[in-house]
């Protein structure tokens, strides 16, 4: 009798892991404060009036303006490079430049991302601004 016991308790546990291991995850829950940390939305751009976009950045995803120290090969400084729907305007400075109510979103391009999208000279990465279509 205790064998049978022991072997309907094996068998009910070998139903229960292939039963769990068998079902799909539901999809995924957000969470309320959850944001991500390499897209600045328009949502969030229109909460607030700044003066220009590199106000923006700083209040916003200061992160994205942390300066890195100088290439380890050419001993020159990395500069954050931006852009505007693609095209390469400058580097961080260009950003006071930029009226913030014309852009749709901002997005922090990683160094590896955008040394492969644009070529060398992103050491620090980029910012691609869009601006709002016509």
């Amino acid at each position: 009798m205790r064998q049978a016991t022991r072997a309907l308790v094996v068998l009910g546990l070998i139903f229960f892991v292939s039963a769990c291991a068998g079902s799909r995850p539901g999809p995924p829950v957000e969470r309320a404060s959850a944001r991500r940390t390499d897209l600045i939305s328009l949502e969030e751009i229109e909460r607030q009036h700044w003066a220009n976009a590199y106000e923006l950045v700083a209040a916003l995803r200061p992160a994205w303006l942390n300066e890195r120290g100088p290439d380890t090969i050419t001993g020159t400084p990395v500069r954050l490079q931006v852009h505007v729907n693609g095209m390469r305007v400058g580097d961080v400075s260009a950003l006071r430049e930029i009226n913030v109510e014309q852009l749709a979103y901002l997005e922090f391009i990683d160094p590896i991302a955008a040394t492969a999208r644009w070529g060398l000279g992103y050491g620090h990465g980029a910012i691609d601004l869009s601006t709002k279509g016509k």
